[in-house]
């Protein structure tokens, strides 16, 4: 009801979110759970960097980036620090959600995923999958988080399925965690994406 101390739809929806990433960035005082969405993306990321070296990856997320969470609980750093523990060298590794990564240094670390000396890429919607030159050696996704509207997850998918990829399948992980809100949102976004293929394609049996 907007009163200072009780939860509201969207602040209940927004932890919900959250928490299903991992219960960090609800409560910075949880325990680091094992088999958090978080850290079953780390396992797939090093089990991919581990069977070929010629595989890209991009791992997306809206939620948790640094200080755009209550908890101060940064998702990004956590799974950065995981990686390099895992084998990933520091500098193969390139999160593009960081404010410093601007103009000629955000055009180099594209450049530098092309080529394949960056493996690993970071990043939100805006920051990542909009816009960003990255797919030649781009074989996995990782969607840690459900993106509100269809064009989002287009978006993201499309750093990968462009031309010049040298990749014909890419491995597409939607990462769903369960008795959260997850399964809901996932349908909830693949219902949108119908109706509005549905009107893009001028289907007159649509609903007004």
């Amino acid at each position: 009801d907007g009163t200072q101390g009780f939860d509201s739809c969207l602040i209940i929806n927004n932890d919900s979110r959250s928490g299903s990433i991992d219960l960090r960035l609800v409560d910075s005082s949880m325990p680091d759970v094992p088999t958090s969405k978080a850290n079953q993306c780390v396992d797939n990321v090093l089990k991919i960097f581990n069977e070929n070296k010629d595989h890209c990856q991009a791992i997306f997320s809206d939620v948790g980036i640094h200080d755009s969470n209550k908890s101060g609980f940064s998702l990004f750093d956590d799974i950065k620090r995981k990686l390099i523990a895992g084998g990933i060298p520091a500098d193969q590794i390139v999160d593009f959600s960081d404010s410093k990564l601007e103009g000629d240094k955000r055009e180099e670390a594209q450049a530098k995923m092309r080529r394949g000396e960056v493996r690993v890429a970071l990043g939100s919607t805006e920051r990542l999958g909009t816009g960003t030159n990255i797919q030649k050696k781009l074989k996995a996704l990782h969607h840690l988080d459900i993106p509100y509207v269809p064009a989002y997850l287009e978006q993201r998918d499309g750093r990968a399925y462009r031309q010049r990829n040298m990749h014909k399948n890419i491995d597409v992980y939607k990462y769903i965690q369960e008795g959260s809100a997850d399964h809901i949102s996932w349908q909830t976004l693949a219902k949108k994406s119908h109706f509005v293929n549905q009107f893009m394609k001028g289907d007159r049996s649509m609903r007004t």
